[in-house]
């Protein structure tokens, strides 16, 4: 199995070198590093030429003749790999020397594996210990801890799956690719990225395998695409409440984007079909019950009857929040 890792960079100078150094220590070494460049007006570019020169595994340097933005330079750096399994990786991370071959082995050991992801520990822009992994911060519990598929990935688990801790096999490049332009990570509280949809998308067709340990220093510097997030009950609750009628369109409206991508493809399954139709439907409800106070108590009873909070989003206390959440007016 050929491995590439595909990397985006934009203005990474302070810490690119940091990863690239860790993709040298893999107890396996990648076949290719593909680094696609967003126009950095720094010195990401010459850092990354400098390490091409002496690499042991062949580089693809590619600079944009402008700049993309996130997640079209993500694409691209996907398509543009030529292995078997592909690697995303972003330009501030650490990998641990194991990270490649945990990876390849949990790919390989079923055919019907068409992705993987792990836990990584988050550290802060030193590096430093923060005292919680990823999928701690996350809400990843230990018994969900197995290959995922179907129903299983949409119970909130799919926010787990980043792109600094996933692979994925390149069988399914043209299933996920394009990416829809409205799945970006600018809009943290609508919380659905490219990485996400990649995710989505491969595990309508085939099972996610699940590496139980870290093998990534996810850095929180304050400039990251998206965040770890905090684990706590409250931090939970109070993230909820923050959420208006707008960020739940929104995240209805890309969950029809994937309905209607997988609806395109022969080999998703139905029933993993319907279950992003639901949650399409109950991002809807949660819209309609932030509009305002009177119609909001059936709009959560029918949502806690039909299992929508406990499946598709964090169960009572997302229901609690849209009870007490301020109204505020939105068109619809």
């Amino acid at each position: 199995m050929r491995i590439s890792i595909a990397m985006c960079t934009y203005n990474g100078e302070k810490f690119v070198r940091d990863e690239l150094a860790s993709f040298l220590t893999q107890t396996r070494l990648p076949d290719e590093l593909v680094v696609c460049d967003d126009r950095s007006s720094d010195r990401t570019v010459e850092i990354v030429e400098e390490f091409a020169r002496t690499a042991p595994f062949d580089v693809r340097l590619f600079v944009n003749k402008r700049n993309l933005k996130y997640p079209k330079n993500f694409e691209q750096a996907i398509r543009l790999t030529r292995g078997d399994l592909i690697v995303p990786a972003d330009w501030d991370d650490v990998w641990l020397p194991q990270k490649l071959e945990r990876l390849e082995t949990a790919a390989s050991s079923s055919a019907d594996v068409g992705m993987v992801f792990s836990d990584a520990h988050v550290v802060d822009g030193q590096l430093r210990p923060t005292g919680v992994s990823l999928w701690q911060a996350r809400g990843f519990r230990f018994s969900d801890r197995s290959f995922l598929s179907g129903e299983n990935l949409l119970v909130g688990q799919v926010s787990a799956t980043y792109a600094t801790t996933m692979a994925f096999k390149a069988q399914y490049k043209a299933d996920v690719l394009p990416l829809p332009k409205e799945w970006h990570a600018d809009d943290t509280r609508v919380g659905l990225a490219p990485d996400t949809w990649i995710t989505v998308i491969i595990s309508s067709m085939a099972r996610v395998a699940l590496v139980p340990e870290p093998l990534v220093k996810y850095r929180q510097h304050g400039n990251n695409e998206s965040g770890a997030g905090e684990g706590t009950l409250v931090s939970r609750i109070r993230a909820a409440q923050s959420n208006d009628a707008e960020t739940f369109l929104e995240r209805a409206r890309r969950w029809r984007l994937a309905s209607e991508r997988l609806a395109e493809l022969p080999k998703a399954d139905p029933a993993f079909l319907d279950h992003v139709r639901r949650i399409e439907q109950h991002n809807f409800a949660r819209a309609r019950a932030a509009q305002g106070t009177l119609s909001r108590v059936p709009l959560v009873g029918r949502e806690l009857a039909n299992g929508r909070y406990r499946r598709y989003s964090n169960g009572w206390h997302s229901a609690a929040a849209d009870l007490i959440r301020r109204s505020r007016v939105q068109r619809m």
